[in-house]
């Protein structure tokens, strides 16, 4: 029996690091995922969003791959999208409040990542002035200071977690916005099923199926506060790609023998 066959998602500079961690144990494709890899691949791991496309257009992939609807992604992809359907479903102390509570709001655009347009508005009158000048694509929000991020990793299934893992990301500073611009000084990884009974709640909710990335802070009370549910692989994972990969490759396995 030849090893499982595993096709990354269409990602190079992620798949790059991602390979070298799986040859020993996998086939693994050296081209990133295509319409064609549907009749050799035994698993696909998408790693963008536009893998899905790829995914849900080519039935022969059916089975062979965990990815959230299109309907899911795209309330998960707009932050503020997904912030009206969260209040209206679970309690609002896990989010940060539309008004500010302190001194310090953010102004996050709807769409996007890695902190792009986003800035940190030191008072309320500033918040005040940046929110009348706002187009649609942009909210404020209060600011939840502290130099320490965590990006919960989640791989999701039939309503549960299949597989976790917790990113500790340690900043220089009180105040920064995480980006390309700010990165974590120090970044911890470790796989833990000890994970907030709030984000399987979410998730669940969803009718999510695949990999999610929820970022949060704790603020000065010890309380969670989700900033966004990316519904894709977070490229932290990367640093446990084996275990990961394994977990989610020996999990279809067995979905397909019960099928």
């Amino acid at each position: 029996m030849h090893p499982l066959r595993i096709v990354l998602g269409n990602k190079p500079d992620w798949s790059a690091r991602m390979l070298p961690l799986l040859q020993n144990s996998f086939e693994v494709a050296d081209a990133p995922l295509a319409a064609s890899h549907a009749g050799w691949a035994d698993v696909v791991v998408p790693l963008q969003l536009a893998d899905y496309r790829i995914l849900g257009a080519t039935p022969q992939f059916q089975g062979k791959a965990l990815f959230p609807t299109p309907e899911t992604v795209a309330l998960c992809h707009d932050k503020m999208r997904f912030r009206n359907w969260f209040r209206n479903c679970f309690d609002l102390i896990y989010l940060p409040n539309e008004t500010a509570s302190s001194p310090l709001v953010i102004a996050r655009p709807r769409q996007g990542g890695w902190g792009s347009d986003a800035v940190v508005i030191s008072t309320a009158d500033q918040a005040q002035l940046a929110e009348s000048r706002m187009n649609s694509n942009l909210f404020i929000e209060e600011y939840i200071p502290g130099n320490t991020e965590y990006a919960q990793h989640i791989l999701f299934d039939e309503g549960q977690i299949l597989y976790s893992a917790l990113a500790t990301h340690v900043h220089e500073t009180e105040v920064y916005i995480q980006g390309k611009g700010c990165r974590p000084v120090r970044t911890t990884m470790q796989e833990s099923n000890d994970v907030p009974k709030i984000f399987a709640e979410v998730l669940a909710a969803l009718n999510y199926s695949g990999t999610a990335c929820i970022d949060y802070k704790i603020d000065a009370s010890g309380q969670i506060k989700i900033f966004e549910i990316n519904p894709r692989m977070g490229g932290s994972l990367m640093n446990l790609t084996h275990s990961y990969v394994r977990a989610y490759a020996i999990y279809l396995q067995s979905k397909a023998t019960r099928s």
